[in-house]
């Protein structure tokens, strides 16, 4: 059941959306711009991934209690996502007093219900803020998900898909920055935008559960196929691509995933399980949720050096990894467990004794 080789996936992707805030100037970066500049579809990669993932493990053992599956998401999330909002609140070098009701709306991870407010203080968060909102419906999708034929539930996922890309494509001409802020910001980060993007992985967990060994048979033309049609969509002009941000490419991201999982004998599986790079996945939470804080504290630091523009960017990243896997180790593990002990012991307290 274990399917490994998907965890440095998120490495890739959040190294992704690191060069898509902060590196696109970088002269060594510059043969793949196109593609930086349209990097932070990464975030639509991460819901479909964590709907996949999701989806296949408690499609498996079931769900069982709701409470149980939000402790646990909870110890995930949490803690690492509180430390680097604190830090933001004590280095962001802001121009006006900081508002506490940015600070609430942060830290309870309700900025993205807020429309206006989904870009305050901790940018990257308000994916997270999404994400919660996606894991608060998870048991009660998942529920009604399974009971479906496979056919049903690949056909769910696709009408939810064209709905929303036809509700963006429809809202999209009235997302100017300047004229509309609120219509954007809700077209763009709103939770009921992306939801169809995370009802895409969940319904590819459920059939690849299914379905697995016959499209084993599938993995190699499943991950050259969807990576040629994502590169040429990216790369090549299209008019299309403006509509990235809310799930274009959720069928893609989902075949793909389908075919690196389905076949754990493959090299590129094998190398992907190596458990450097495994480490690097795990971290890669912190790496993009650290990555604005980090931003935040290195930049003072470095502006004291004559540094190039590409040693600039190098020397910020390998910090942010070597940053995000130390907190991995030292804070997110020893975190998560604490949180789960408590909670254990909570739910042992409460239960009647024989």
């Amino acid at each position: 059941m274990t399917i490994g080789q998907l965890t440095f996936l998120r490495f890739i992707a959040a190294s992704g959306v690191v060069v898509f805030h902060f590196g696109r100037n970088t002269r060594s970066l510059a043969w793949a711009n196109p593609l930086w500049d349209r990097a932070n579809v990464a975030v639509s990669f991460f819901f479909v991934l964590s709907g996949f993932i999701l989806a296949h493990v408690y499609g498996a053992k079931g769900i069982g209690r709701a409470l149980d599956f939000y402790v646990a998401r909870i110890a995930r999330i949490l803690p690492i996502y509180w430390i680097a909002l604190a830090l933001v609140v004590l280095y962001e070098p802001r121009q006006q007093p900081l508002t506490t009701w940015w600070v609430w709306l942060s830290a309870l991870l309700l900025q993205s219900w807020w429309i206006g407010y989904s870009q305050i203080l901790n940018v990257p968060g308000w994916s997270l803020s999404v994400e919660m909102f996606f894991y608060l419906l998870f048991p009660w999708l998942l529920r009604f998900m399974v009971r479906w034929r496979t056919t049903t539930v690949l056909a769910v996922a696709g009408v939810a898909w064209a709905l929303n890309l036809t509700l963006h494509a429809m809202l999209f001409r009235w997302t100017d920055p300047n004229q509309y802020p609120y219509l954007r910001d809700f077209t763009f980060y709103s939770p009921f935008t992306h939801l169809a993007t995370f009802i895409v992985g969940v319904s590819g967990g459920i059939a690849f559960h299914r379905l697995r060994q016959r499209l084993r048979r599938l993995a190699i033309p499943l991950m050259l196929g969807t990576t040629a049609m994502f590169f040429a969509a990216v790369l090549l002009p299209n008019p299309a691509i403006r509509y990235l941000h809310n799930g274009l490419f959720a069928p893609l991201f989902l075949l793909f995933l389908w075919g690196l999982a389905a076949n754990p004998d493959l090299i590129v599986s094998r190398v992907f399980r190596w458990s450097p790079l495994v480490l690097l996945g795990e971290a890669s939470y912190g790496i993009y949720i650290l990555q604005l804080p980090a931003r935040f504290i290195y930049v003072p630091l470095a502006d004291r050096f004559a540094l190039s523009s590409e040693t600039f960017f190098w020397l910020y990243y390998a910090l942010l990894i070597l940053v995000s896997v130390l907190a991995f180790k030292w804070i997110e593990v020893p975190l998560r467990r604490t949180i789960k002990r408590v909670y254990a012991r909570l739910l042992a307290g409460r239960t009647p004794s024989h």
